[in-house]
């Protein structure tokens, strides 16, 4: 949520552009009413997010490695995960369940689009912007409020700036990926594991996962649940291949002893985000 002005858009799917509308859209199914929502206090939580930094990785970092894994970064991540990356990106290209990409059919995007105008009930209503811009976000329209990602053509995910990164576990738009780790060596994802449990494990970058502890640590953790990769829209698939991207191969399986030592150079550069 943090430093939306690094953000071109505002939702995995990439439908909504602007922070104010994503706020209403978080409101909506709360307050129910659109003529109740509170158009200033939208306006205030878009701004004061904007440039909100994230919070700083809290633990010890090498900071040696951490250089190391910043070229490594570069290299292979920053291509995509890049400010202002407005190209959504497909299964044919990450290979990432789709199910949330396809979940803005016609009948969701009209909802949304008429849930949108009807909380926007004043045309004059505006704000300005960090940078002192006037915003009058009730007079836009079409897609500079959402776009109709509707068809296959033009579904996917955006792959968003990785700042927090550390903070963001579980991983992947579903949360299919418990760790940084895991993420990154593919083959070592599993089917099952925990998940809203608050010991953090700072080599793997993550929280503890292992469903075999849960009795442990069910007293601090009240809210545990098992997240099983087999369930629709739950598969843990993607960002685990090699891909050519502007005519490089880039990096994002590191699976293998050979690579052990970038492994960690690169995690501990990400802790660093």
């Amino acid at each position: 949520m943090w430093n939306q002005q690094e953000r071109s858009l505002a939702q995995w799917d990439g439908s909504v552009k602007m922070a104010f509308w994503r706020n209403i859209a978080a409101q909506l199914p709360i307050v129910g009413d659109p003529s109740k929502i509170d158009l200033v206090n939208t306006g205030v939580v878009a701004n004061f997010l904007d440039g909100l930094p994230p919070a700083a990785y809290p633990f010890d970092v090498d900071m040696a490695s951490a250089v190391r894994g910043e070229a490594l970064f570069k290299d292979n991540c920053a291509v995509c995960h890049k400010p202002h990356n407005d190209t959504i990106y497909q299964f044919r290209d990450i290979g990432t369940d789709m199910n949330r990409a396809a979940v803005l059919n016609d009948a969701a995007f009209h909802l949304f689009a008429a849930g949108f105008q009807a909380s926007c009930h004043d045309q004059d209503f505006l704000y300005r912007s960090p940078t002192g811009e006037e915003v009058r976000p009730c007079r836009m329209a079409g897609e500079d409020v959402i776009t109709a990602r509707t068809t296959p053509a033009v579904q996917g995910y955006v792959a968003e700036v990785l700042d927090g990164v550390w903070a963001r576990a579980p991983y992947l738009h579903n949360g299919s990926i418990p760790t940084l780790y895991h993420l990154l060596v593919p083959a070592s994802r599993p089917e099952q594991f925990l998940r809203g449990a608050i010991q953090y494990d700072t080599a793997k970058v993550g929280y503890v996962l292992d469903p075999a502890v849960t009795g442990l640590v069910a007293d601090t953790s009240p809210t545990l649940t098992i997240y099983d990769r087999r369930k629709d829209g739950h598969a843990g698939t993607g960002h685990d291949r090699n891909l050519v991207v502007d005519g490089k191969l880039r990096r994002l399986d590191w699976s293998g002893p050979q690579y052990a030592d970038a492994l960690k150079d690169l995690i501990e550069y990400l802790k660093t985000r």
